[in-house]
């Protein structure tokens, strides 16, 4: 099993950029879908050329439906019966929404009712993600689609486990050896194309920080040599989440003359471990930063009918971009500071301030999905035991001329009484005690 993870973490990286699916739709409306390679636009000699000057395209093993065997070993579509063509998609791209969504002639019954119906309600509706807003231009890099795509797998006893994820809108979805990729519509710095890649693997049996460590010899196969691959920051430990554990890095691997900076986030649950990683040439990736970490909070895992998603999410609509959150301790008036460097609809990131025992400061950058509220989580974290809070009463705390509605939960371990106060108006609890003594307390928001 440590190798199925390695090999599967390996093929993620080393995936090739050659399309294995591509769409053909007809004036008429049918679709096709099917292998297009480079050489297969041809101009009106024969000659392979660009994707805009094609006189003709071969679709190779083409089929009307996904999951339907091919019509033929090859097909071959003038360009003037062909509406619109994409030899790296095999579903109709933003870029077709755009432009044909309202065509005269619809697209096949199967195929408009599956993606172009949603669409047009969502832009009826005025119900699209909104563009990313208070943020520098150099970090509006787009958003997020409407619409989730669905993975499933059948595991033991017939228990079926389901992810669902949020590709970037505009980004073309492609499926090669089990990894789905979303990839962005344009090329960056060095010709490297931004991509996202998720997979899931069967878990696997041992501890997480050795399973850590298999990956992280693997990926250092990738690189050119023994110091072109490295880790990025301090928060790089796996973290207490319903369900399982959460890791979350960032990677920079030198190869080839490319220098490929990675968001990885990898999540162990029972039954699977579930792989998000996004990648952009380094120079690239801080204009990518916001929407690669939306993209992988807007995870979803659903393993034999449990849920992640909850109704009990928080409303982080107070949160700004550049504010500053100040947490006191018993000794300590700054323990804690949080500076919001980056916001989303589903994620915040944050510059972490901590002050030592010894008056030292540290810092580091974390990030923080906006998600379900979780008193067993985070004390189990706090008590680093297993516990069963219980909600004792509610209580209202102000700070800085906010009100924070918080429920109260206590639980008993280590022979002392854990209370906490968390509010669904941000995502980390506002006040903490042991025994009465405070520990943590949000003190100030500026």
């Amino acid at each position: 099993m440590k190798r199925l993870i390695c090999l599967a973490v390996l093929a993620c990286a080393l995936v090739a950029s050659r399309a294995e699916a591509g769409i053909v739709i007809m004036t008429n409306g049918k679709v096709f879908i099917g292998r297009i390679d480079p050489e297969d636009m041809k101009d009106a000699h024969g000659v392979a050329c660009a994707k805009d000057v094609c006189e003709s395209i071969i679709m190779h093993s083409p089929q009307q439906y996904k999951g339907q065997p091919p019509l033929r070993g090859e097909m071959v579509f003038p360009r003037h019966d062909v509406r619109w063509f994409d030899p790296a998609s095999d579903e109709p791209t933003e870029e077709y929404m755009r432009l044909y969504a309202r065509a005269n002639v619809p697209l096949d019954p199967k195929w408009y009712a599956l993606y172009v119906a949603p669409w047009l309600e969502a832009q009826d509706n005025s119900n699209q993600i909104a563009p990313l807003v208070n943020l520098p231009a150099s970090f509006k890099a787009g958003s997020l689609s409407t619409m989730s795509l669905v993975r499933k797998w059948q595991g033991a006893g017939g228990v079926t486990d389901e992810a669902s994820i949020r590709r970037p809108a505009g980004w073309s979805t492609n499926e090669v050896n089990g990894i789905t990729i979303f990839t962005a519509d344009s090329k960056g710095t060095d010709g490297f194309t931004p991509r996202i890649h998720f997979f899931s693997v069967d878990a696997a049996i041992g501890q997480i920080t050795d399973q850590l460590a298999w990956i992280k010899q693997e990926l250092e196969k990738v690189a050119s040599g023994t110091d072109s691959f490295e880790v990025k920051g301090d928060n790089v430990n796996p973290k207490d989440v319903r369900g399982g554990k959460d890791v979350e890095w960032t990677t920079v691997t030198r190869r080839s003359g490319k220098s490929v900076k990675a968001l990885r986030s990898m999540k162990f649950r029972q039954n699977r471990a579930y792989f998000v990683t996004c990648y952009a040439h380094e120079k690239d990736f801080e204009q990518y930063q916001l929407l690669y970490q939306a993209c992988v909070s807007s995870l979803q895992i659903n393993e034999g009918g449990n849920s992640t998603a909850t109704n009990d999410s928080m409303d982080v609509s107070n949160v700004s971009l550049g504010q500053t959150y100040v947490w006191r301790s018993q000794n300590v008036p700054d323990e804690v500071v949080w500076e919001i460097t980056l916001k989303d609809t589903a994620a915040i990131r944050h510059k972490t301030t901590r002050t030592n025992a010894d008056g030292s400061k540290k810092s580091s950058e974390e990030p923080e999905t906006i998600g379900p509220i979780d008193p067993v989580q985070r004390l189990n974290a706090l008590c680093a035991s297993q516990v069963a809070p219980q909600k004792v009463s509610k209580e209202t705390i102000n700070v800085s001329g906010q009100s924070y509605e918080c429920d109260v939960y206590e639980a008993q371990a280590n022979g002392k009484k854990y209370k906490l106060w968390l509010t669904r108006k941000f995502p980390m609890e506002i006040r903490f005690t042991i025994d009465g003594q405070l520990m943590k307390e949000l003190s100030e928001v500026k």
